[in-house]
């Protein structure tokens, strides 16, 4: 699937990244409730993130704060690793 899409639509289609987008689309399957103050490196984070609520905390103090994705990113490193 991934040398198709390559094939018809350019490069982005890595295997990782297909199996990125599924995750994707099966946290996030109605597209107009996902917010769009988040971009798709903030989602790339919360899509690692197992626990239905702690994905939703962290994208709301993300939108929120304001957070780019290096903080968010650090936000959720720093609860794991504690």
């Amino acid at each position: 699937m991934s040398n198709k899409l390559t094939n018809e639509f350019g490069s982005g289609f890595s295997p990782v990244s297909i199996r990125r987008m599924r995750k994707f689309y099966e946290l996030y399957p109605i597209w107009s409730a996902v917010p769009t103050e988040l971009s798709w490196t903030h989602f790339q984070e919360l899509i690692r993130i197992q626990r239905k609520e702690e994905r939703e905390f962290y994208t709301e103090e993300a939108i929120k704060s304001n957070w780019g994705y290096r903080e968010l990113n650090r936000q959720i490193n720093t609860i794991i690793q504690t």
